[in-house]
């Protein structure tokens, strides 16, 4: 009677997981800041390529500083304002 509820519950689990492993955040690496930078160059709205541009900027002062955590935080900043590649 035990089995089911335990195969009910491991399928839970298992399912519950892969939204949690979906959501991965950008890295800050060179290969990273190059693809965020190819998806501003199509960009045409002029206040959301400069708002990119500024994340981008900052996101390259923290990776010269060795700052991985503030790094990630402006690259993501920098993606979400350049949105979908057109």
């Amino acid at each position: 009677m035990n089995k089911p509820l335990l195969a009910i519950a491991a399928v839970a689990s298992l399912l519950s997981v892969g939204p949690v492993a979906a959501q991965t955040k950008m890295q800050c690496t060179q290969a990273e800041m190059d693809k965020v930078q190819s998806k501003m160059s199509g960009m045409s709205d002029k206040k959301k390529q400069d708002t990119a541009m500024k994340e981008m900027k900052m996101a390259g002062d923290m990776m010269k500083k060795n700052d991985m955590k503030g790094c990630m935080m402006h690259l993501d900043k920098a993606d979400k304002a350049a949105g979908k590649p057109s």
